[in-house]
């Protein structure tokens, strides 16, 4: 079997303490500059698998002595150095996993209508980056979407998780199985519901979160806009109708400046 050498001189590990937020290790007290996504991140020993290794390994191009940031997706993260190198994975020491920082606000939850399979990768990557808390896909009538296996679920993950680590995201959003429209009108709770819409009649958005909400609900609907029925049954739930701006957008591009207008006028001033 072919080895991985160390592409890199392995130096002593140790952490250091620096300024406020800032992860910092390594003999010269540098910032770690690499992180990955790691599910089961517990004391003694992490392991990077699957993308995660691949990113390291063949990306990257990381040797042992290395010293990464590791986050579970579930607001704990860690740091430590690469121990060992196998040829699908990657072993990191993890001496502590500190508890959960605080999520961010505002939670914001995402229902869509799923694009074609390119574009619903797009939306699902930048969709996490912004930091959304789930995403749900709408299923309207009786059309099949989105397939529905493990290799398309393990495929989406994979991007989930990509966005996370380039994002600098310590959450991962909650994916969701596709719903009927009336099932996830239900899921509204008390947060704000917002339905993206193109009438001209309908207020912008800078009216809807004001005051700002702690929780926000969003529905975007697919290419040809939504039914008549379809409205009323969201202003029925309570959700409240808001209009993007002039322009017509693919439902994609939607639910992402939707998304970012709501954390935008949301987020809790400092």
């Amino acid at each position: 079997m072919r080895r991985h050498r160390n592409r890199r001189r392995s130096r002593p590990f140790r952490l250091t303490r620096g300024p406020p937020g800032r992860i910092v290790t390594g003999v010269n007290a540098e910032p770690a500059k690499h992180r990955f996504f790691a599910p089961e991140m517990a004391p003694p020993e992490a392991t990077l698998t699957a993308n995660e290794a691949h990113h390291a390994l063949h990306v990257l191009r990381l040797g042992i002595g290395e010293v990464v940031e590791l986050f579970d997706g579930c607001g704990r993260r860690a740091v430590g150095p690469i121990v060992r190198i196998r040829r699908d994975a990657v072993i990191v020491a993890v001496e502590k996993v500190p508890e959960p920082i605080a999520r961010p606000g505002p939670h914001v939850d995402l229902a869509f209508a799923p694009p074609t399979r390119k574009r619903l990768d797009w939306l699902l990557e930048k969709a996490t980056e912004l930091g959304v808390r789930t995403l749900r896909p709408i299923r309207r009538g009786g059309e099949k979407i989105m397939a529905d296996t493990a290799s398309a679920e393990k495929h989406w993950r994979g991007i989930l998780a990509g966005a996370a680590r380039q994002s600098g995201q310590v959450y991962l959003p909650e994916l969701l199985g596709p719903a009927a429209l009336a099932d996830v009108l239900a899921e509204r709770g008390d947060a704000l519901g917002v339905l993206a819409d193109t009438d001209p009649a309908c207020p912008p958005l800078s009216r809807l979160f004001d005051p700002p909400p702690e929780r926000v609900f969003l529905l975007v609907g697919p290419a040809g806009g939504w039914t008549d029925s379809e409205r009323q049954a969201a202003r029925d739930a309570g959700f409240r109708p808001g209009r993007l701006g002039e322009t017509t957008l693919r439902a994609e591009t939607a639910a992402l400046a939707l998304t970012a207008a709501a954390i935008a006028l949301c987020r809790p001033t400092r």
